[in-house]
């Protein structure tokens, strides 16, 4: 055997052994597939009876706080097994596919080798073979049929209607942010619960908008708006609107393109003429907040709307015209198949608790309280799900399942624009003009301590690890401690801030009103990280997800993702 044959003998046997690996692996992979698919057609646990009776009792009226607890674990698991059978589904088409390529190409090169020795029994195990060319046709069509099978259960498992089943899925530590942990979604003003709390995210430090330094992609918004960037699964969602039109945008988070965009019309009640409205208030003040199922707006004029995740209205309904001097601004807030809404205007307060998949009423809340700009949030508190909202003159909490007050506070008054904080126990509330105050809530609430300067007018304030950083529209920051409202430092500059600060990754990023970001150091001490501009003015409250952080400027879109 002369060197040329050896040459080809040792490539034919490489070959030869690529084959056979691949071809194992396919089997394996092919029989991994088979009992997941198998598994989810038969056994999928979204779709468990025993689940879906476990729920009507846990969510109903009578529920108490353990049993839902229990049920939202449950419910967890569930989640987490049914998205890991896609995963293994999905992941187990991509090997496949790529080890079907191999083990074609390796047939196919065995057959370019053999077909260039005029004596093919040379080489051992090869003479049986056959004619090489037709063994390579049939190899082609088999794989050519296994990866159509493979490409057609994946497009059955993963259709739309499965896509659109994917829920919440949020631990709820108790006295904390519930959504802390989660990196692909930041469902609503401010994040989890409405809380400021960013989970496991390492979000950049240093950007700038008008050189691009760490600016992955910039759209300009069709709309004007002051609302703020949600966040689920690859798509963004804000609003816009004017005095003739509303509308919901939703971005691809990779790159910004705009997927998709609906106007709030055709809504029974909606007035023919919109209110008029503050310059700083507009018409899409109102943040929007998503469950991953629906993507839900409000706008100035009262209407609210809810969408799928393709656009497609599922319901609108007009809440009446809200009565304020500048505009309606309170976000919404879901949870637990309930949509929440603060309205507040001239004619008194109504909290309301919407079916987020038919918008209609669970319960409705008069409120003995004057116009007011805050949002809800929700926490865990006393074993139950409580929402906390601010007001004129009230600090309120209710049962987020039946409506019920839990507790007030009269403390507030003016014009109440922040939303409460959250920590450890303790809610923060304040208002310029007025006082900052924390309440130890409960059957008899009561005030911890309190404070008559450096107060916050726009800006909500944000609880962490026993500290509360509080920003005023007229430029001063201020770190109290949470437990004795001891200021810990202040700095003053002298732009004002409207835009509410966020806690990611142990950091304060708080933006003024000319759109340069204040990175600080979450701590007791003072310490400046960086200035980032965005290169435009901006009010809006950034989204923080994984790397990135979402920033509406005053025309712009960014996406800012660290190097």
């Amino acid at each position: 055997m002369n060197r040329a044959d050896r040459v080809v003998m040792i490539k034919y046997r490489v070959a030869q052994t690529l084959a056979v690996v691949s071809g194992v692996f396919i089997l394996t992979v092919l029989s991994v597939m088979t009992a997941t698919f198998i598994g989810m057609r038969t056994v999928d646990p979204l779709d468990s009876a025993l689940l879906s009776e476990f729920r009507l009792s846990a969510v109903g009226e009578t529920a108490d706080a353990r049993l839902r607890s229990e049920y939202r674990s449950i419910d967890l698991l569930a989640r987490r097994a049914h998205f890991s059978s896609l995963a293994v589904y999905r992941s187990g088409a991509v090997l496949l596919f790529c080890a079907g390529v191999v083990f074609i190409l390796t047939f196919k090169y065995q057959a370019a080798l053999r077909a260039r020795r005029p004596d093919p029994g040379r080489f051992v195990g090869v003479a049986d073979m056959g004619d090489p060319l037709a063994l390579s046709r049939r190899t082609v069509a088999v794989f050519g049929l296994v990866l159509l099978v493979t490409a057609v259960g994946v497009f059955v498992v993963m259709t739309p209607a499965a896509r659109d089943r994917i829920a919440a899925v949020r631990p709820e530590p108790d006295g904390g942010p519930a959504g802390t942990g989660q990196q692909d979604i930041w469902p609503g003003f401010r994040g989890p619960d409405g809380l400021g709390i960013a989970g496991d995210v390492d979000p950049p430090v240093q950007w700038d908008g008008a050189l691009g330094k760490n600016v992955r992609w910039k759209v300009r918004v069709p709309l004007p708006g002051f609302s703020s960037a949600v966040v689920w699964n690859g798509r963004l969602f804000l609003t816009g609107g004017d005095a003739k039109v509303r509308e919901v945008y939703c971005f691809g988070t990779d790159d910004g393109e705009l997927l998709w965009r609906r106007a709030a019309n055709g809504i029974p009640g909606s007035p023919a003429v919109a209110p008029e409205v503050a310059d700083d208030t507009g018409h899409a003040a109102a943040t929007p907040t998503t469950d991953g199922r629906r993507v839900y707006a409000v706008f100035a004029t009262g209407d609210l709307t809810a969408l799928d995740m393709h656009g497609n209205r599922v319901w609108a309904r007009n809440l009446g015209v809200p009565r304020n001097p500048y505009g309606h601004a309170s976000s919404l807030l879901v949870d637990d198949d309930r949509l929440y809404v603060q309205f507040d205007d001239n004619t008194g307060g109504r909290m309301l608790a919407l079916n987020a998949a038919t918008g209609e009423t669970i319960w409705e809340q008069r409120r003995e309280t004057l116009p007011s700009w805050a949002s809800p949030i929700m926490v865990r508190s006393g074993g139950e799900m409580q929402l906390i909202l601010n007001g004129n003159p009230h600090v309120v909490a209710y049962d987020a399942a039946r409506g019920t007050e839990l507790w007030r506070v009269d403390c507030l008054g003016g014009e109440v624009a922040p939303s409460p904080a959250w920590e450890d126990g303790l809610v923060f509330a304040g208002n310029e003009y007025v006082r900052l105050v924390a309440i130890a809530p409960g059957g008899e609430p009561r005030m911890v301590w309190e404070a008559d300067h450096n107060l916050p007018e726009v800006s909500s304030p944000v609880a962490w690890r026993g500290l509360l950083f509080v920003a005023t529209s007229y430029g001063i920051i201020t770190c109290r401690d949470a437990k004795t409202g001891e200021v810990r430092w202040e700095q003053e500059y002298d732009e004002g801030f409207y835009s509410s600060p966020i806690v990611a990754a142990g950091r304060v990023y708080l933006m003024n009103r000319k759109g340069v970001t204040h990175v600080l150091r979450a701590a007791g001490t003072f310490e400046l990280l960086s200035l980032s501009p965005l290169g435009e003015k901006a009010d809006a409250t950034p989204a923080f997800v994984g790397r990135r952080i979402y920033l509406r400027g005053e025309e712009y879109l960014y996406c800012l993702e660290g190097q």
